[in-house]
């Protein structure tokens, strides 16, 4: 693909692969049944012609990624700069002036490898975690673009020092924060399902304090592309702002999914949360009148955020990131890695979520 691209002009060459790229993915049966699946989820109301819609955007998207990817060395820093408009640059640099470094938690939305070289081209210290491809002569290659302006690549399988170390120095720290987890992982409510989710930038925020950023990126259907950086969290106040009812599901969620507990005592949790709510109805309330006695007597239950645990303060930070993502990716579904089996991981005793029929 390199080579044919360095030999015809961009825009013909974007064309080309845009239309491989769509029909190489209504080929892959299984990844477009992932996709509609998770269409599924996003909005249940979509219906067939919907979904075909938003998967064909998709595709473009995706082909607009591939497309920087390979064409990546051709660009100079002003091709880089022009590539995307960004929105939240100041926020950022108000934000390192707390001297405690940026913790910046992405998700596959957009072309989010663009928006970190455009983020060290306007001069901000950017450090990336992620997982070294199996093909090392293409993690090799990807990895040069990748640091070609500045962008400092972490392996997850590095030490903590060499992760937190970026942090320590005022930089920031980048988690790619919205994958199926199998590793030191905890459940999360996402789209109103159950999704293994990784609590990483939640351990080094309660280490460190430093702030926590929701960047995003998006490409519109004229396939330009942007970047934004949201206001720091401000996890306290979340937490404070839920009702009680939220902090009743959220409570009883993280008790059953997330205790490391035996299976007897699992189960009885398991039975107790499906008292109230409906796992296969996106936890719609059951039982009213029991759930109002039931919050009558949680009330004095209910912690501050300061009385929480290490690992109950991880769940409901690790939550609202999900809450986040869940409002850009339900406004542009497209731009999300729509093929990624994201509930894939399900707790124990639970069917598998992408049950695809042969």
């Amino acid at each position: 693909m390199y080579s044919i691209a360095k030999i015809i002009p961009e825009k013909i060459f974007r064309k080309i692969l845009r239309k491989i790229i769509n029909i190489a993915f209504n080929l892959l049966k299984k990844e477009k049944k992932i996709a509609y699946k998770n269409l599924e989820v996003i909005n249940p109301s979509l219906n067939k012609e919907e979904k075909d819609k938003i998967y064909r955007k998709f595709t473009n998207v995706f082909s607009e990624i591939l497309s920087d990817q390979i064409l990546f060395s051709k660009y100079d820093k002003e091709d880089l700069i022009s590539k995307i408009e960004v929105i939240g640059y100041e926020r950022i640099k108000e934000y390192f002036n707390y001297k405690k470094g940026i913790i910046l938690v992405v998700g596959h939305l957009g072309n989010w490898e663009i928006f970190g070289v455009h983020a060290c081209l306007n001069g901000f210290p950017i450090n990336c975690l992620y997982r070294p491809l199996d093909n090392k002569l293409l993690d090799k290659y990807l990895n040069k673009s990748r640091t070609m302006y500045g962008v400092k690549l972490i392996s997850k399988f590095s030490s903590p020092l060499n992760m937190i170390r970026p942090l320590m120095n005022n930089e920031a720290l980048v988690f790619l924060a919205d994958q199926n987890t199998i590793k030191n992982y905890l459940y999360v409510p996402f789209f109103g399902k159950i999704a293994s989710a990784s609590r990483g930038f939640s351990f080094f925020h309660l280490k460190t304090n430093a702030p926590v950023v929701f960047a995003y990126s998006y490409i519109d259907d004229d396939l330009k592309q942007y970047g934004i950086f949201e206001e720091c969290f401000d996890f306290v106040n979340l937490y404070n702002k839920l009702s009680i009812k939220e902090k009743h599901f959220l409570n009883y969620f993280n008790l059953t999914f997330n205790s490391r507990s035996s299976k007897e005592i699992y189960q009885e949790n398991l039975n107790n949360f499906k008292k109230f709510y409906s796992i296969e109805d996106r936890f719609k309330l059951n039982e009213q009148e029991l759930a109002e006695n039931e919050l009558e007597k949680f009330k004095d239950k209910i912690k501050n955020y300061n009385e929480l645990s290490f690992d109950e303060k991880s769940f409901y930070i690790t939550y609202f990131f999900h809450q986040a993502l869940e409002k850009v990716i339900f406004k542009y579904p497209e731009s999300w890695l729509l093929v990624h089996p994201r509930f894939n991981k399900q707790p124990e005793g639970f069917p598998k979520f992408y049950n695809f029929k042969k």
